[in-house]
């Protein structure tokens, strides 16, 4: 995956107004060119960055393992924070 469309999943990612708690972290699903992105935060005891963990289009499912950085991972999960708070 290149560095722009990764980018652009993680921005969306931090503006996602729909989380979900999982058992093993945090996760939202983004659309970007014509495909749905499953980013995760994975929960525990040492910090984790953020991951694109799936695409989905039209020829199925693929699993992928894209990291965020450490800036926005951060803006991911306090955008994610301030979303389960609201609900």
């Amino acid at each position: 995956m290149d560095a722009t469309t990764r980018n652009a999943i993680f921005e969306s990612a931090a503006q996602s107004t729909h989380w979900q708690r999982l058992n093993i972290g945090l996760r939202t699903e983004v659309s970007h060119g014509g495909y749905k992105y499953t980013v995760d935060v994975p929960s525990g005891d040492d910090p984790a960055q953020a991951l694109i963990t799936y695409r989905a289009g039209y020829g199925g499912t693929e699993f992928l393992s894209e990291a965020a950085t450490w800036l926005q991972t951060m803006l991911i999960v306090d955008t994610a924070m301030s979303a389960l708070r609201i609900h």
